[in-house]
């Protein structure tokens, strides 16, 4: 489901499927869960470190009033803002991802 919108490459989506594989339906899913998450953390981290927060998420507020508030959808091409603004390896947040997957369902650590 993340491939189809392009958020993860085929890569990704074929390491998910052999951790699949390896540990299961549920063992992947709650590693794609906490993989989401610390790419979330990581993607933070790096507009704060590069000092690009302030113009990324201006863009985005702006593409966001165009597109759901006043339903202009052409102005997703027209923003100024290519997909290289929005990619990031995904893989740097699918170890410590599954690395939490593994404590939280075989060593009984609760977040």
């Amino acid at each position: 489901l993340l491939y189809l919108p392009g958020a993860v490459g085929a890569g990704d989506v074929k390491l998910f499927a052999g951790i699949g594989a390896l540990g299961g339906v549920e063992f992947a899913a709650v590693c794609i869960l906490y993989s989401v998450l610390y790419a979330g953390a990581w993607a933070v981290l790096v507009l704060l470190w590069k000092k690009l927060w302030v113009d990324r998420l201006r863009k985005a507020l702006w593409l966001y009033v165009q597109v759901a508030i006043l339903r202009n959808h052409r102005a997703i091409g027209k923003t100024g803002m290519s997909r290289e603004w929005l990619t990031m390896p995904f893989m740097i947040a699918v170890l410590p991802g599954a690395v939490s997957a593994w404590f939280i369902l075989y060593q009984g650590v609760v977040p």
